[in-house]
């Protein structure tokens, strides 16, 4: 072989493991987030798939599976449940 062919493979695979290491280090970044569940997501238009012709309702349902808070991703909304709202918004002004 060639030196400018060794040369070509060896850039080659220490660009493909800087990749692999630069990967490994946004994977274990994101998992040590404290972020509430959430149904699974499409990444470039979130949960918008999921919400159906009658939002309200398929966030009411999503509400009984993950619970009051959850996390639903899109580039124009975010959601909670009303119930767990109302409930925040009581406990602050019960206390003058």
């Amino acid at each position: 072989m060639s030196f400018t062919l060794q040369v070509l493979i060896f850039s080659s695979l220490l660009f493909v493991l800087a990749l692999l290491l630069f990967k490994a280090y946004l994977s274990s970044s994101n998992s040590h987030k404290n972020l509430p569940p959430s149904p699974a997501k499409l990444p470039l238009i979130g949960n918008l798939h999921q919400l159906g012709l009658i939002p309200h309702r398929t966030v009411h349902i999503m509400a009984q599976t993950y619970g009051s808070i959850m996390l639903l991703t899109s580039p124009w909304y975010s959601a909670g449940t009303s119930s767990f709202l109302c409930r925040c918004s009581s406990r602050d002004h019960e206390n003058p």
